[in-house]
C-alpha cells in the first residue's frame, strides 16, 4: 500500500508528547527528554517501542496532498470547487463571500488523488483512491445527499485517477491498476459499472477527457516505454498512439480537448541531470505539433491545461527549482510563462479551470503552511487565498 509516512510520524511524535510522563529539563540545555515515572530516570526515544505504549491519535490535524489537474472545478457563477483528501476526503466550495468545508468520506486512509467533475445541475462527482484497501472510488451528491460507492476493487487499483461526467450526468474513470500494471477505463450507465482495459502499461496518472459525443479520450505516460500515449475509443477498440518520448521521470500528462475535439496535452520533459522543462503538444488536421512552453530551469511538473474558446491553451505547472506555483498562457504573439505565488513552498498539485471570461483559477498546495490554496485572476492581477489548512477542523 502507499502510506503517508511523513504524515504517520508526524501524528506519532504529537502524541508522544502528550502520553508520555511529564518531561525533565535538562540542566544548562534547551532540551527535554522524558522520565520513567517509577525510577524518574531519562528514557530514550530509541527505547520507547519496547515499553509497550499503544498511541493513539486523538484529535490529528488533517492530511491531504496528491490532488491531480482535475481537482478544482468552477460551477456556473464562476465560483471554486475542490475535491482533495489523504486521510479522509474533503470538498471545498465557495459561494462568493466565503469557503465552506465538507467530509465526504470519513473512512480512514480515502481521497488521495481525488478528481472533480460537476454535472449539468451542478451537483458534485468525484473519483478517488481508498489506500487503506487499494480501491478505487467515487462519490457524488444529489438533492438527498453524498452516495460512496466502490468501482473496482480488483488488486491495487485508482491511483492518479481521472473523472469526467458525460451529458447524461454519468461517470467516466481513467486510473491505473498497479497490480497487472494496466491502464483502465469505467463508466456508469443504468445497467451499472463497467470497467475495461485500455493499454497494457503502467502509467499512474492518466489523464480523461469526453469529446462531444461522450467518447473517452485519454492522455498517460506508458513508462515501460517512456513515451506519452493518447488513446480514444471507438465503439469496440482503443486506438493509440504515441505523442512523444520522454525518457525516465518523464510524463504526468495533462489532457484537454477543444471544441472541435482535438486533443491538448501539456507534460514534464527531464533535460540534462537535474533539469526538466514544460512541453506542449496538439494535434490538427494536419497531425501533431510539440512546443516547448518553458525551460527555465526545471519546470513544468504536475501540469494542469485548460483551453479557452478562441483555442488558446492556459497552463498551471510547478518550479521546483524555486518552489513557486507558475502559469503560462499562449496567444498570437506566443507564450507568457509567470509566476503566480512564491511565498514559500508553493506550486505543488496544480489544477487550473477557466472561467467564462476566459480567466484563470488555480488550486494547489502549500508546503510551507500546510495549506490548500487557491488562486485567481481578474483585470487587476493575481489574487491568492488558502481554502483550507491541514490544522484547520472544518
Amino acid at each position: 500500500m502507499r502510506r503517508h509516512w511523513l504524515s504517520i510520524s508526524a501524528a506519532i511524535l504529537f502524541a508522544l508528547a502528550i502520553l508520555l510522563p511529564r518531561p525533565n529539563r535538562v540542566a544548562g540545555a534547551d532540551t527535554i527528554q522524558p522520565v520513567d515515572p517509577a525510577t524518574q530516570e531519562p528514557i530514550s526515544i530509541d527505547s520507547i517501542a519496547s515499553m509497550g505504549w499503544v498511541i493513539e491519535c486523538v484529535d490529528c490535524p488533517k492530511y491531504f496532498a496528491t490532488m491531480t489537474d482535475r481537482s478544482l472545478r468552477l460551477d456556473a457563477a464562476g465560483h471554486p470547487r475542490i475535491a482533495y483528501g489523504g486521510d479522509h476526503l474533503y470538498y471545498a466550495w465557495h459561494d462568493g463571500a466565503t469557503w465552506h468545508l465538507e467530509t465526504v468520506d470519513d473512512a480512514p486512509g480515502v481521497g488521495a488523488y481525488a478528481s472533480l467533475a460537476l454535472d449539468g445541475g451542478g451537483y458534485p462527482h468525484i473519483s478517488y483512491f481508498d489506500d487503506d484497501n487499494d480501491d478505487l472510488k467515487y462519490a457524488y451528491r444529489d438533492a438527498s445527499g453524498w452516495h460512496i460507492q466502490t468501482v473496482d476493487s480488483e488488486g491495487e487499483v485508482g491511483v492518479g485517477a481521472s473523472l469526467a461526467v458525460d451529458g447524461n450526468g454519468y461517470p467516466h474513470i481513467a486510473y491505473e491498476d498497479d497490480t497487472n500494471s494496466d491502464v483502465k477505463y469505467a463508466f456508469l450507465d443504468a445497467s451499472g459499472w463497467h470497467s475495461e482495459k485500455v493499454d497494457d502499461a503502467s502509467a499512474p496518472y492518466p489523464s480523461l477527457a469526453l469529446d462531444s459525443a461522450g467518447q473517452p479520450r485519454i492522455s498517460y505516460c506508458d513508462a515501460d516505454e517512456e513515451v506519452v500515449k493518447y488513446a480514444y475509443r471507438s465503439s469496440i477498440y482503443w486506438w493509440k498512439r504515441v505523442v512523444s518520448y520522454v525518457g525516465t521521470g518523464g510524463g504526468s500528462p495533462s489532457l484537454a480537448l477543444d471544441e472541435d475535439g482535438y486533443p491538448y496535452i501539456t507534460y514534464y520533459q527531464p533535460a540534462g541531470a537535474w533539469g526538466g522543462k514544460l512541453e506542449y503538444a496538439y494535434e490538427d488536421g494536419s497531425g501533431w505539433h510539440h512546443e516547448t512552453v518553458d525551460s527555465d530551469g526545471n519546470v513544468g511538473a504536475q501540469s494542469s491545461i485548460a483551453v479557452d474558446w478562441v483555442g488558446n491553451p492556459h497552463i498551471s505547472y510547478f518550479d521546483n527549482d524555486n518552489d513557486d506555483l507558475k502559469y503560462a498562457y499562449q496567444d498570437a504573439s506566443g507564450w507568457h510563462p509567470q509566476v503566480v505565488d512564491s511565498e514559500g513552498s508553493v506550486g505543488l498539485y496544480t489544477s487550473l479551470a477557466l472561467d467564462g471570461a476566459g480567466l484563470p483559477h488555480i488550486s494547489y498546495l502549500d508546503l510551507t503552511n500546510a495549506d490548500l490554496k487557491y488562486a485567481h485572476h481578474d483585470a487587476s492581477g493575481w489574487h491568492l487565498q488558502a481554502a483550507n489548512s491541514r490544522a484547520d477542523p472544518g
